[in-house]
């Protein structure tokens, strides 16, 4: 039932409210801090490599003085002379105050595989010849532009040239036009400094020369710093806990209230059911169902407040439990008859609501669609005496007859185990010879009379 759970209902409600405590406090009064690492200053070099050529020759596809920019290839009879533009620079967070140098110059050289174990190439022979240096002071986000102008007919000529007055050379010749940056200064008043190197790769093959960049600019560099900073609650947790202790401290409440107002407590008549349900099924064994004469309740009949008191009665007393067809059960003990009597059930259907049949394992439950009713054990109504009979096949033999509770004693103390079995015997031997005594008498009166 309801009361039986109060206590966990209670815990549950009770722990609810301490973790909406604790969201409504870390969510409003102190949500905590946590380390972050942020960056206060950073810096990346860049730059950019570009090319185009000025048709300079009649052909019959472009027109003269058309400029081609950023092609795969160039038709070198139309074309002869290309543009190099090296542009490197740099980023920054904040300010920046950084010298930049751009060499520039024309490279030969003969590349070879390397044997080695870590394989790879090496360059056997280069040639040099510096075109032009400049140099500028460049804020964050401005560029150097360097521009070269070269003829790729003339530079393949150089280089073949070169290879015949080699007499040949192994691997692999190219001519480069190669950009050596160096970039140093200060960004956001810390100390930089960097370099590398861009190639402009110039291959001529049956009057098409193609330009490949080469290289890319280093990756720059960013400085943190390790801050404290709040922490931001979920508006789960912002939502979530004042709503919890309201719902906890509301449930205790109504918790309290219905249980000093007795709400989650079972009627008397539903505890005094419920208890007699658990005798019941408990004393099963010590009850003898079957019909007991009308006569036996007129005497001298104690009632007992519980069938479990009935039962150490008869356990005392060393006699059976009866129940009768309409649900009482009766323990004879001397002159005295002692009763319980169950609760009514149809008080108890309309207090309690439950099922009065469930838990009786030593009940049957009769037809209902027969002549015979329920009993009051069986959860029914409580018939008359006339009539009816026990659940057991045996009560049919027995009438209401005052005579035969005298037969029905002797069956009812050979039938029970008692602490001691031969103290039981002498009794109930006693009884049936005083009631033989009895019944002589009864016959040499009626002879004497005639």
């Amino acid at each position: 039932m309801v009361g039986n759970w109060v206590g966990v209902v209670a815990v549950v409600l009770l722990l609810l409210v301490a973790a909406g405590g604790w969201a409504t406090y870390t969510g409003h009064v102190e949500p905590g801090t946590h380390t972050e690492s942020r960056a206060v200053a950073a810096w990346s070099p860049t730059d950019t490599v570009t090319h185009s050529a000025r048709v300079t020759e009649p052909n019959p596809v472009f027109p003269t003085n058309t400029t081609l920019q950023n092609r795969s290839a160039y038709l070198s009879g139309a074309a002869p002379t290309f543009r190099a533009e090296f542009a490197p620079g740099y980023t920054a967070t904040e300010s920046g105050n950084v010298t930049t140098t751009v060499a520039v110059a024309v490279v030969r050289r003969a590349v070879v595989s390397d044997d080695g174990p870590g394989g790879g190439s090496r360059t056997l022979w280069q040639t040099e010849r510096r075109l032009q240096t400049e140099r500028a002071r460049l804020a964050p986000g401005e560029q150097l532009s360097v521009e070269t102008t070269l003829n790729a007919t003339r530079l393949d000529a150089g280089t073949q040239s070169l290879v015949a007055d080699l007499g040949g050379t192994p691997g692999e010749v190219y001519t480069e036009l190669r950009a050596d940056v160096r970039l140093s200064g200060t960004v956001d008043g810390r100390p930089v400094e960097t370099s590398w190197t861009r190639r402009l790769r110039v291959s001529v093959t049956s009057g098409v020369y193609r330009l490949q960049p080469i290289g890319t600019p280093p990756a720059g560099r960013e400085w943190t710093r390790s801050e404290t900073v709040p922490n931001d609650p979920s508006p789960a947790r912002q939502l979530g806990g004042p709503a919890a202790v309201v719902v906890g401290l509301a449930g205790l409440t109504l918790l309290v209230v219905g249980r000093r107002a007795g709400a989650f407590e079972l009627a008397p008549v539903e505890q005094e059911w419920r208890a007699y349900r658990a005798d019941a099924a408990e004393f099963d064994d010590w009850v003898i169902a079957c019909a007991v004469p009308s006569a036996l309740t007129d005497g001298v009949v104690a009632e007992t407040e519980s069938l479990s008191d009935l039962v150490d009665l008869a356990v005392d007393a060393g006699e059976a439990v009866l129940r009768e067809p309409s649900g009482d059960y009766l323990v004879q003990y001397g002159d005295v008859v002692y009763r319980y009597q169950p609760p009514d059930p149809e008080t108890v259907r309309e207090q309690g609501g439950f099922d009065l049949r469930e838990g009786l394992p030593s009940v049957d439950i009769p037809d209902t669609t027969g002549t015979e009713r329920p009993s009051r054990a069986d959860g029914g109504d409580i018939p008359d005496d006339s009539g009816v009979t026990g659940d057991d096949p045996a009560d049919d033999t027995h009438t209401s007859d005052p005579d035969d509770w005298d037969n029905l004693g002797g069956f009812v103390g050979s039938s029970v185990d008692t602490p001691d079995a031969s103290d039981t015997d002498d009794t109930l031997d006693s009884s049936r010879q005083s009631t033989a005594d009895t019944d002589t008498d009864d016959e040499a009166n009626d002879s004497e009379s005639t």
